[in-house]
């Protein structure tokens, strides 16, 4: 989030063109997001419209040495 310029005072109005009001709603808009997904975030910020893409990094693969 940091790295899409979202802010702590950034309204947050869409996740992927779907309207959220809530953390639940966010949290369900997000639920089938995997691995290498962008995901789309709107937000309202000093009263302007914008949008930000943050894409979901891989997991790192781990091993048993």
């Amino acid at each position: 989030a940091a790295e899409a310029a979202l802010k702590k005072d950034a309204g947050l109005t869409n996740v992927n063109a779907t309207a959220v009001k809530s953390v639940g709603e966010v949290k369900e808009a997000l639920g089938d997001v995997k691995e290498g997904d962008t995901v789309k975030f709107s937000y309202k910020r000093d009263n302007q419209a914008q949008t930000a893409e943050v894409k979901f990094p891989k997991r790192l693969r781990t091993s048993n040495l």
